[in-house]
């Protein structure tokens, strides 16, 4: 049974086909629908390429910068005649520090920085070429060894007694932490200051000890006005992979008093 609503909706719709076929709309729609039939193809405006509408007078004033084949070369051979002279690096070509043993002219003793508890000290050991390294703590070259090292600051593994260092290796911490982060991972002899100060021990090479106004124990120069200080040549006594008290392996090395 249809409910009153229903029954007036079907007559409605009976009369409205009623009034459509009067007015023969059929006849006036296309076969296909607009929406049947293919869209055109949108055209792509070719853009023009953009045309500043400003100029900066000081940017036309300065002069474009032009590249001479050798040009660095060139300037790193004046740089290296003008070092020699100056005497940071020797007549063979050479930093004064790249060699095992003593630099001339650098007595031990002598505090490069000496009243700065920063880098001071670290800028002049580098341009002077004695500790050519500007951030490492150590001036290593793989394959051949290590020349000298700067005993500062860690996370407490190395031990300083005067004549006789226990120097933690390098390693072991996640990318872009320094020593005094704490250690995450067992260091290897992969890396190059591990692989470096082995080579020392191994050929009997000497190492070079600075030390610095950050060192603990007593033998670093805080209290002695700062800087970074030249002591001596140091042997590498033993390399070895021992156990951190976290259980991790890490590569300690004894530098012995020369």
């Amino acid at each position: 049974m249809l409910s009153e609503y229903e029954k007036q909706r079907l007559r409605n719709m009976e009369a409205n086909a009623k009034a459509l076929a009067a007015l023969d709309i059929d006849a006036l729609i296309p076969m296909k629908s607009i929406h049947q039939q293919p869209r055109a193809k949108i055209k792509k405006r070719s853009r023009e390429p953009a045309v500043a509408t400003r100029e900066s007078r000081r940017a036309r004033a300065i002069p474009v910068p032009v590249y001479t084949p050798g040009q660095y070369e060139v300037f790193a051979e004046k740089s290296r005649t003008r070092e020699i002279a100056e005497g940071s690096r020797m007549s063979d070509g050479l930093w004064s520090g790249e060699r095992f043993g003593e630099v001339n002219g650098v007595a031990v003793g002598t505090v490069f920085g000496k009243g700065d508890f920063q880098r001071l000290g670290r800028q002049e050991m580098s341009t002077s070429g004695f500790h050519q390294p500007y951030v490492n703590p150590e001036w290593c070259v793989p394959g051949v060894g290590c020349y000298s090292v700067i005993v500062n600051n860690d996370n407490g593994s190395s031990q300083d007694t005067g004549d006789m260092i226990m120097y933690a290796g390098s390693g072991g911490r996640r990318r872009g932490q320094n020593r005094t982060a704490p250690q995450s991972f067992d260091q290897d002899w992969d890396n190059v200051t591990n692989a470096a100060l082995r080579l020392n021990f191994e050929k009997r090479l000497p190492v070079r000890a600075v030390r610095g106004p950050k060192l603990l124990g007593g033998h670093g120069t805080a209290e002695s006005g700062g800087g970074f200080r030249y002591d001596g040549l140091y042997r590498v006594a033993s390399a070895e992979m021992v156990r951190s008290s976290a259980g991790l392996r890490t590569a300690m090395f004894e530098l012995r008093k020369m």
